[in-house]
């Protein structure tokens, strides 16, 4: 799902701050909020047609909720609540039911000049009703948990200061992810064109993504698409320890 924070890239001997952006809903990355630290988000999704198990047809968009805490400085859980709106046909009651999930992310590795930051974790670890997979196993959705393994590694570095649009910072993270995440591969090429704006092109279940945002701490702004998906995201980074 998506993150706020600022990365801190340790390229070579000057350490760049770059403000990555966004992945898209349900889509594991490596960047993980600090100890303390809490990212409120909200997502305007735009979805192409759902057709559920039962046969049900769900149209229009959602209202998407995301609250990411860092337990420590290897540690995070994610907390994602989906509100699906609009048409629905179905002879099988209501499949427009609200929608939660619960992830855990552990950093196995921090990246270094040489080496790549490495991520491990699962996605739904309560298995909850979720929203359909292409191999669902549930009723209404994917019950199932999904792990998920996740790297990344900064391809470029600006030379002498910040990004700018002569001198961006590239950045690649892979992965992949079974169950939910449908045993596929999947990532995100990340451009920082300044230390505001980012951009990025990905790909994940098998279908190819698109975003550009604004950053600026704490909060930020993107939009994107997902195939025949579109989506608006805003967050607002918190730090729990200056507030006690």
């Amino acid at each position: 799902m998506s993150r706020g924070a600022l990365v801190l890239c340790a390229l070579l001997l000057v350490p760049v701050s770059a403000g990555w952006c966004k992945d898209i809903v349900s889509m594991p990355e490596v960047d993980m909020m600090g100890p303390g630290e809490l990212e409120t988000a909200y997502i305007y999704w735009d979805l192409e047609d759902i057709v559920l198990p039962n046969g049900a047809v769900v149209r229009d968009y959602a209202h998407v909720y995301e609250f990411f805490l860092g337990i420590t400085d290897r540690l995070e859980l994610d907390v994602i609540h989906i509100n699906l709106q609009g048409s629905v046909s179905t002879p099988f009651g209501d499949p427009l039911s609200d929608k939660t999930e619960i992830n855990a992310y552990f950093k196995l590795l921090d990246e270094t000049p040489t080496s790549p930051a490495i991520t491990v974790g699962a996605t739904n670890i309560t298995s909850n009703d979720w929203l359909p997979s292409t191999d669902r196993t549930g009723v209404d959705g994917d019950y199932r948990v999904s792990p998920f393994v996740t790297m990344a590694k900064t391809l470029r570095a600006p030379k002498g200061g910040p990004p700018d649009w002569n001198n961006p910072a590239i950045r690649l993270q892979v992965g992949f992810g079974g169950n939910f995440h449908e045993d596929k591969p999947f990532g995100i090429l990340q451009f920082a064109f300044t230390p505001n704006v980012v951009a990025g092109v990905q790909n994940y279940q098998g279908k190819l993504g698109w975003l550009v945002g604004w950053t600026q701490k704490p909060w930020g702004i993107h939009v994107g698409g997902l195939s025949s998906d579109n989506w608006i995201h805003v967050y607002y980074d918190w730090n729990l320890r200056s507030l006690f």
